[in-house]
């Protein structure tokens, strides 16, 4: 029973129903409803494989492939899904590799604080992504949906060079 310390196997029960321990009108066939709310969020998962050249003499690194695999449940609109992967995948390598908030050690004025001195990356210095969706619907919600969301974070983690 829920709740409590009490409980029965579903073997137990199936043979009380054919003894007298229970009565007559209760005794036959089983039958079990239940409805139960899950309290527990879940969440979109991405899978990526980064592929970077790196040039041994001056340090400079490239990035010369990336696939990502992203599971958000139901994909309602794929196109707007794999935009925003694109969009994270950007975000994530130019974090990691090209963008840097210089402040001046004199008086902490922000010496980047305009897209003229902050190297946010353009589409000629990424490779092509790959992108898929990985469809596996969610068990918390009627629709099977889950957020998709950018995983910039995630990837610039994938992405950092400790040198």
């Amino acid at each position: 029973m829920k709740g409590t310390d009490r409980s029965i196997g579903l073997f137990e029960t199936a043979a009380a129903t054919l003894s007298d321990v229970v009565p007559p009108e209760l005794r036959g066939t089983l039958a079990g409803m239940a409805d139960q709310v899950m309290s527990i969020p879940s969440y979109a998962y991405t899978c990526a494989v980064c592929k970077v050249e790196v040039d041994p003499e001056t340090g400079l690194v490239e990035v010369v492939g990336y696939v990502s695999v992203d599971d958000c449940g139901r994909a309602v609109n794929p196109m707007l899904i794999h935009g925003q992967s694109h969009g994270g995948i950007a975000q994530g390598i130019g974090q990691a590799l090209s963008e840097e908030c210089v402040y001046d050690r004199d008086t902490a004025q922000l010496l980047s604080g305009s897209l003229m001195d902050y190297a946010v990356p353009r589409a000629d210095m990424l490779p092509l992504f790959r992108t898929e969706i990985s469809e596996v619907p969610s068990t918390t919600n009627p629709l099977g949906m889950r957020a998709a969301i950018t995983y910039a974070k995630f990837r610039k983690e994938l992405l950092r060079i400790d040198g």
